[in-house]
């Protein structure tokens, strides 16, 4: 936020108002409010000058670029935050962008105190959100940034918003990839919240996560393939190396040798990532082992002859178990 210090009136007068406002805007990605302004000693005359002359631009009411070029995805995080108020704190999808979960987009959601009233409308602020909370979730500042939502408050209070188990896991583990988050910080976080819409979903993926999975298709490779056929379920994320060069597997089955791979499209769609896979896959088989890979449709659409697949192969490795049906329909013993 911006600091006021004290500076003589000669100093003032010895640069151009412009000047002196950019200055004092640097540290808030070029962008200050009326009230930073007034006081600096400045008055609404100037700014209207400033404006005329189109060395500023109008964001939100009483909220300023001091330049004239296009306002950065952080120059409105800045008047959003800026025109709500200190208390206010950018929030839901903006706060999964500030903190670098999605790529940063118009418009910007703050979230404000409940008894707290400001002007928003389509012709007043037309790219502002504002959310009003009986209980405000704790913030925190990056350098040069606003204060945001924390990364595992602004997680749950988006998962309250998606409407299927598959969504709720992206937003989660996307989150987890992050520096700013991890299945620990928002078990906290929830905890906290006695009333949370889809937190047995919530929960579960937190689980499966906690178990080594880290994409939405690993997470549901365990949880509609492997445990609901009784399937041997291993480890999630283990660590090998090739040739020096740390590689990852998604679930493996240790005893059995056998390497599951369940290959979304994130991680898995350009040539070198393919390479990375053929030459993770030869590794395993030289080891002795085996790789089994499986795309999205093959866990959601036929996850029952998938399980099949699986315990086949596994039965061939050693494996004395009988996979299970799932239900009525599972083909998993007919496949």
């Amino acid at each position: 936020m911006l600091q006021i210090s004290d500076m003589s009136t000669s100093r003032i007068r010895s640069l151009p108002t412009h000047e002196h406002a950019r200055q004092d805007a640097a540290g808030q990605s070029g962008v200050i409010s009326r009230q930073q302004l007034l006081l600096r000693g400045f008055s609404d005359e100037t700014s209207r000058a400033q404006l005329k002359a189109q060395r500023w631009s109008r964001l939100l009411p009483g909220v300023y670029l001091t330049n004239n070029g296009n306002p950065t995805i952080q120059a409105w995080w800045w008047a959003a935050h800026l025109y709500a108020g200190h208390a206010s704190a950018i929030a839901g999808d903006s706060a999964l962008q500030l903190w670098g979960v999605r790529t940063a987009s118009l418009p910007v959601t703050v979230e404000i105190p409940h008894e707290q009233q400001i002007a928003v409308s389509p012709t007043v602020a037309p790219d502002l959100v504002v959310w009003r909370r009986r209980t405000q979730r704790p913030a925190r500042s990056l350098t040069g940034l606003p204060p945001a939502v924390k990364l595992a408050d602004t997680v749950i209070d988006l998962s309250e918003q998606l409407a299927s188990r598959r969504a709720i896991g992206d937003l989660v583990t996307s989150a987890c990839r992050s520096a700013h988050a991890s299945p620990a910080r928002i078990r906290t976080a929830l905890s906290l919240r006695p009333t949370v819409i889809n937190r047995a979903h919530l929960e579960g993926v937190l689980l499966e996560i906690e178990g080594g999975a880290d994409s939405v298709l690993e997470i549901d490779g365990v949880q509609l393939v492997l445990r609901p056929h009784g399937l041997p379920e291993g480890e999630g994320q283990v660590r090998s190396s090739n040739r020096g060069a740390a590689i990852f597997h998604d679930r493996l089955i240790q005893e059995y040798a056998l390497v599951l791979e369940f290959d979304g499209a994130l991680g898995h769609d350009g040539y070198s990532d393919r390479i990375r896979d053929h030459r993770r896959d030869n590794a395993v088989a030289a080891a002795g082992g085996q790789t089994l890979r499986f795309d999205w449709s093959a866990v959601h659409d036929t996850p029952c002859e998938t399980a099949a697949i699986i315990a086949r192969v596994l039965r061939q490795r050693g494996w004395a178990g009988i996979a299970l049906e799932c239900g009525p329909r599972c083909r998993v013993n007919r496949s």
